[in-house]
């Protein structure tokens, strides 16, 4: 359902968190339209921190051996801690003490919601599962996700 057609049922935090797919001036066309998305894969975890942060995106650059860390916070939290945890085994089913802490940081305290780190990180094997996962610190939930190395 278009998001305007259940105004004023949801708030701006419900808007930004979720992900719409359309296209424009085309009658018919099937998702995923755009190669990007070919590899894309929905999955809902109850056990995600939905209340502190949404929208995470990752990646992992082999040729520059970094990894690219994306997530939006809640503006209502500014100046926290935040901690970025990967590992190759599910951080949920594990525990957050299983995860290996890749960044700790500060956020600036400033009115912005995206945050992005960008850093070197160790190699992984190609085609290797990785799980990245973000909390802050003051919570005891986290949000993570799996991505593929190429």
């Amino acid at each position: 359902m278009e998001w305007h057609l259940d105004y004023p049922n949801f708030n701006y935090w419900d808007r930004v968190t979720k992900i719409y797919i359309g296209s424009v001036f085309t009658d018919e066309i099937t998702a995923p339209a755009l190669d990007y998305l070919d590899n894309m894969s929905w999955i809902i975890d109850p056990r995600d921190d939905i209340i502190a942060m949404s929208n995470i995106g990752s990646f992992y650059d082999p040729v520059a051996g970094k990894l690219y860390v994306t997530f939006e916070k809640q503006r209502s939290f500014l100046g926290k801690p935040w901690e970025i945890r990967t590992s190759h085994e599910d951080i949920h089913t594990n525990g957050w003490a299983s995860g290996t802490t890749w960044q700790s940081f500060n956020d600036a305290g400033n009115g912005y919601n995206v945050v992005n780190r960008y850093a070197n990180f160790t190699p992984v094997s190609p085609g290797q599962d990785l799980y990245v996962a973000v909390r802050m610190t003051e919570r005891s939930t986290f949000t993570q996700i799996k991505i593929k190395t190429a």
